[in-house]
């Protein structure tokens, strides 16, 4: 820059930038200011600072006098934790500055000639309160300096270069809101979650076994990302956590159970916590804070071996010509599973393991299999496979599960029995005798042609179109409703009415396959008596006499 010493005229024009929480404007002010024209302000100076160009009115000039407003007084206003620049332009050259700033601190500084070169002041230092090196001597027409300045604090900052002041008054900054702050629990490793997983988080306790990636934004209460913040993560419970200040890095090693990040102007406010095993099993609670305000807890249950196997049986009787009973599947949204197995730790808590089936008969049960629930930790949803033999014949089946050590865990065993076809089918009441209102069940049994249990499962086809029709309103729907027989019995919940009577039920059976040719297309019919209820016939004869009466 040159090293003119004629006299000089300047502009101090501040901008808001970097702006966090809210906009920042200033206030600019000059000895020069009356000699300027116009009232708006959106100034543009253009390079070689020659050219003055008003952006409200479009008026353009060579002489700042009339250019509208190069120094035009301006709101001054920004919020804490927040850095704004200010540009001050050299219109005539001439010398060496030394701006200073108070209430505040300067961060960073530059300064560049009308034909483009720039450069940092070489005696600039981040933090101070002024410089005064420029980065090639004095300054020319045409040359710019720009500074940014930072407060923690609410107040007044002043930047004053040569005769020319800007004031900024900081207010209280916006604070991080729990409500609007997000933090998102995955077991999957990644960026894209927007919501916690569905399933609880399970983990093995093993040593150095990541769990968890919980990814937090620190928002204000207008859910806008609040940056320069700190944030703190606690763990209580197994369990170790790396924390940083950025999104993308999913697999952070583990440093502590307890980490914080102080506030400070570069933070972002982005976060990932990286949940890691430490060997011990238990529930591990991740509490996430910024300052004293909690914005989250999030929990995750480490797993140790497996102490305990349970096998709960849903279906008893598999088909004596050779099939699968039950359906096993992840999800089992239509939970038809044959046996459902649970694994637990010796905490209690569900644990993961290979689980396998073993017959006592294979000729009887030939196989079973198993398969992880996906919304259930530790749970197991599992098939048998009959083989070929005589109706009424029957087997155990025990489900057992490997610890690290390769000790077998194994359930209690569960019996199977092998029936045929449907051969016949009777409808009948639970009860004779019900009181009004009172609770009643119909139930269907279904025996092969040898007189046992015809094999379990659901069926949607047993009852003709129709289903079951009562002889008076019960609010079911009893049309297109699958059966799940299970010991050759399904049943049908229902309420007896108010009026003593009798109570009919009948349906036609389907063609459904699991109903031999000669049980496909029969009548059922079962009847009970409801028998008279004082208090019941009193408020049915109230009833009636106020209909009688609003209808008179």
């Amino acid at each position: 820059m040159s090293t003119k010493t004629t006299i000089k005229r300047v502009a101090l024009v501040a901008a808001a930038a970097l702006a966090f929480g809210g906009v920042s404007v200033i206030t600019a002010t000059s000895a020069n200011a009356a000699a300027l024209s116009g009232t708006n302000p959106g100034l543009t100076i253009t390079a070689g600072a020659t050219t003055y160009t008003n952006a409200t009115t479009g008026v353009t000039s060579t002489t700042a006098g009339t250019s509208g407003d190069a120094l035009q007084a301006r709101a001054a206003t920004a919020t804490v934790g927040s850095a704004v620049t200010l540009e001050y332009y050299v219109v005539t050259g001439g010398t060496a500055y030394a701006p200073t700033v108070t209430g505040a601190s300067f961060i960073t500084a530059s300064d560049s000639d009308k034909s483009g070169g720039a450069g940092t002041p070489t005696g600039f230092v981040p933090g101070s309160s002024t410089f005064y090196t420029v980065s090639d001597g004095t300054y020319e027409d045409g040359d710019k300096i720009t500074m940014q300045i930072f407060s923690t604090v609410a107040g007044t900052a002043t930047v004053t270069v040569g005769s020319a002041t800007a004031t900024v008054t900081y207010g209280a900054a916006a604070t991080v809101s729990a409500q609007y702050s997000t933090a998102y629990i995955s077991a999957t490793f990644t960026d894209s979650v927007t919501a916690d997983d569905a399933a609880a988080i399970t983990s093995s306790a093993t040593v150095g076994h990541q769990a968890a990636l919980i990814t937090v934004t620190t928002n204000s209460a207008a859910a806008t990302a609040i940056t320069g913040q700190g944030l703190s993560a606690k763990v209580t419970g197994p369990g170790n956590i790396s924390l940083i200040n950025a999104h993308g890095s999913y697999t952070t090693a583990p440093t502590g159970k307890e980490l914080a990040v102080s506030a400070a102007y570069a933070n972002a406010s982005d976060w990932q916590i990286a949940l890691w095993s430490d060997g011990t099993a238990g529930a591990s609670t991740v509490t996430i804070s910024s300052g004293t305000t909690v914005i989250a807890t999030k929990t995750v249950t480490f797993y140790g071996d497996v102490a305990t196997v349970t096998a709960t049986q849903s279906y008893k009787v598999a088909s004596s010509a050779g099939a699968t009973l039950g359906v096993r599947n992840a999800t089992n949204a239509s939970d038809d599973s044959a046996v459902t197995v649970t694994l637990k730790d010796a905490n209690g808590n569900p644990t993961v393991a290979s689980v396998s089936a073993t017959s006592s008969d294979t000729t009887v049960i030939a196989s079973g299999a198993c398969t992880a629930s996906s919304t259930t930790a530790g749970t197991y949803r599992c098939d048998v496979t009959s083989a070929a033999n005589t109706s009424g014949k029957s087997a155990t089946v025990t489900f057992s599960a490997l610890t690290s050590l390769s000790v077998k865990i194994s359930s209690a065993p569960v019996t199977f029995t092998l029936g045929g076809k449907a051969a016949t089918v009777v409808a009948a009441f639970d009860k004779a005798n019900y009181s009004a209102g009172e609770a009643l069940v119909l139930s269907y049994t279904a025996k092969d042609s040898s007189g046992n249990p015809a094999f379990d499962g659901t069926h949607a086809t047993f009852l003709a179109t129709g289903g079951t029709a009562f002889n008076y309103g019960t609010g079911l729907t009893t049309t297109d409703v699958s059966y799940s027989f299970v010991g050759g019995v399904a049943t049908l919940d229902a309420f007896a009415p108010l009026a003593a009577g009798t109570v009919v039920a009948k349906s036609t059976t389907g063609a459904d396959a699991w109903l031999a040719t000669a049980a496909q297309g029969v009548d059922l019919s079962a009847s009970a008596t409801v028998d008279p209820n004082a208090d019941a016939s009193l408020a049915l004869d109230a009833a009636n006499a106020a209909t009688d009466a609003a209808n008179n």
